[in-house]
């Protein structure tokens, strides 16, 4: 999106409860000419160098491969090698340890509604402030060097921090989807929410932003419990029994 590169968003739909049928995407599962088949995925019709069609899957995969080829890999125009393996190694860190905390919050989102209000006060007490407190240190230089400079929004990776990663992106998707869950939790860090804003006011994420949240689109699968009301979780319960 952030790139202006044309591309198909295919989604797979999951049915009703209480089966929640995902045959719509298992039924295409194995055709995809995948290793390891899984969503998401990328089909880049490119080519690539060797002139083949580029088939990845694997969340992080995918971003250093979108990274790599849109020139999203933190490192700063005219930087020495060092400067970007040094940019590259950071952006791969924080990737992963944003997947980490999306794991986390996966265990608490799709956990049955018993056990999700049993987890709550324990992620957002804990659980979340162990994963959060990292990337606001990550980030206070960044929001240093942007108050010394005051010629644009820092980042995550780099010299400066002053240019975009892949990791930028997947941590303000993490950080999106903690706002329409609970917005009050991530108060406590002025840095992750100055970020936050930075990577939402980028133009062409602004616009992806008003119309996924427009039409409704929810973050975690229909069976999660990210939108789903006590109301809803009862007559699904019943529906079930």
């Amino acid at each position: 999106v952030h790139s202006g590169v044309a591309f198909e968003d295919r989604r797979y739909a999951v049915g009703p409860p209480p089966e929640y049928d995902k045959s719509e995407w298992l039924d295409v599962k194995e055709s995809l000419q995948m290793p390891f088949p899984n969503l998401p995925y990328l089909i880049d019709d490119g080519p690539d160098a060797s002139g083949h069609c580029v088939r990845l899957s694997q969340h992080h995969t995918i971003l250093r491969y979108l990274g790599r080829k849109l020139g999203l890999t933190g490192a700063a125009p005219g930087c020495s090698p060092a400067e970007a393996a040094a940019a590259a190694d950071l952006a791969d860190m924080a990737t992963v340890a944003t997947r980490d905390w999306v794991y986390a919050f996966c265990d608490l989102t799709y956990a049955p509604r018993a056990a999700y209000e049993a987890k709550r006060q324990g992620y957002v007490e804990t659980t979340l402030p162990q994963h959060a407190k990292r990337f606001e240190a990550l980030l206070t230089p960044a929001a240093e060097a942007e108050e010394a400079s005051g010629d644009g929004p820092r980042f995550l990776c780099g010299a400066g921090r002053a240019s975009l990663s892949y990791a930028d992106f997947f941590l303000f998707e993490v950080l999106e989807q903690h706002r329409l869950w609970s917005a009050e939790v991530l108060a406590p860090f002025p840095q992750l929410q100055r970020f936050a804003t930075a990577m939402g006011a980028l133009p062409r994420l602004a616009e992806w932003r008003a119309r996924e949240e427009g039409d409704g689109t929810a973050p975690h699968n229909r069976y999660s419990q990210f939108f789903r009301t006590e109301a809803q979780a009862q007559a699904e319960s019943a529906a079930e029994g």
